[in-house]
C-alpha cells in the first residue's frame, strides 16, 4: 500500500475523533449549562439545609410540638438526595461549593433525560430545598 492510502487514513481517523468531541447543539448546551448551575445551587443548599436540620435535631426543637414537622423535613431532604442526578457530561465536578462526598451524599447515574427536562428536574430538587429551608426558618420563628 502506498504512503498517500496511510496518510488518507490517518486523516479520516482524525477527521472522526475530532467529529466526537465537536461542538453539539448550542440550545442544548445552554440548557444543561443552567442545569449545572441548579444543580451547584442544590448541592450548597442542601448542605445548608443539613446542617440546620442537624442542629434542629439536638437543639430544643427536637423535643417541642416540632419534632413531627422535622421528621417530615429530614424525610423530604432524604428524597431529594435519592432523586438528585448528575447533569451528564458533568458528574463530580462540584469545585467545593459546600459539596461533600460522604456516606450520606451520593448521586445516582445521569438519567436519560433531553437538556430541557435536565433543568426542571434540578430546578424541582432546588425548589423542594428552598421549601425545606423556608419552613425550617418558620420553625425557629425566624424571619
Amino acid at each position: 500500500m502506498s504512503v498517500n492510502y496511510f496518510i488518507f487514513l490517518a486523516f479520516c481517523i482524525s477527521l472522526t475523533l475530532a467529529g466526537c468531541g465537536g461542538s453539539a447543539d448550542p440550545e442544548a448546551e445552554r440548557l444543561l449549562a443552567q442545569a449545572v448551575e441548579l444543580h451547584e445551587q442544590g448541592l450548597k443548599l442542601e448542605a445548608e439545609v443539613a446542617s440546620q436540620l442537624e442542629e434542629s435535631a439536638t437543639g430544643a426543637m427536637a423535643d417541642s410540638l416540632l419534632a413531627p414537622a422535622l421528621t417530615h423535613l429530614k424525610a423530604t431532604l432524604a428524597w431529594v438526595r435519592e432523586n438528585r442526578v448528575e447533569v451528564p457530561g458533568h458528574e463530580h465536578h462540584h469545585h467545593g461549593d459546600g459539596h461533600e462526598h460522604n456516606d450520606h451524599h451520593h448521586h445516582a447515574p445521569p438519567a436519560p433525560l433531553s437538556p430541557s427536562d435536565q433543568v426542571l428536574l434540578q430546578q424541582e430538587l432546588l425548589d423542594s430545598l428552598t421549601i425545606i429551608s423556608n419552613r425550617l426558618r418558620e420553625l425557629k420563628g425566624g424571619k
